[in-house]
């Protein structure tokens, strides 16, 4: 790390930007889930696999997938803005700004984009 500022330092140089990558990162996620619903309407995607990509993606099997492809690319991107341009500053070593990287990517995966939203709405 540069100029070996401790634990404290490196946090506060580095939390609002993997903060704000990240959810930058979880919206291009976002996006791509919404840009295959509007693809899917136009090509004739099943009501099925539109409905459990929205609302309950347990109850199609290709829905889940669809969405932990949308989680990839999220974390890819997570890791790639993290490892870029975060840390670029703050931590010289590549093996461990990519060390660093990595585990914010696996462990900031949007977990939230499998909840099925039904359960939201089951009262309604």
């Amino acid at each position: 790390m540069k100029d070996q500022f401790g634990l404290k330092g490196f946090y506060k140089r580095s939390i609002i930007g993997v903060w704000l990558f990240g959810f930058f990162a979880d919206i291009i996620g976002a996006v791509f889930l919404f840009a295959v619903l509007i693809a899917g309407n136009s090509l004739g995607m099943p009501h099925e696999i539109d409905y459990a990509i929205s609302y309950d993606p347990f109850s199609q099997p290709i829905a889940v997938l669809v969405i932990l492809f949308a989680m990839v690319i999220s974390s890819v991107f997570i890791f790639f803005f993290n490892y870029r341009y975060t840390f670029k500053q703050v931590i010289e070593d590549k093996k461990i700004r990519v060390r660093v990287a990595l585990t914010i990517a696996t462990v900031s995966i949007p977990w939230t984009f499998l909840i099925p939203t039904k359960w939201f709405f089951k009262f309604y």
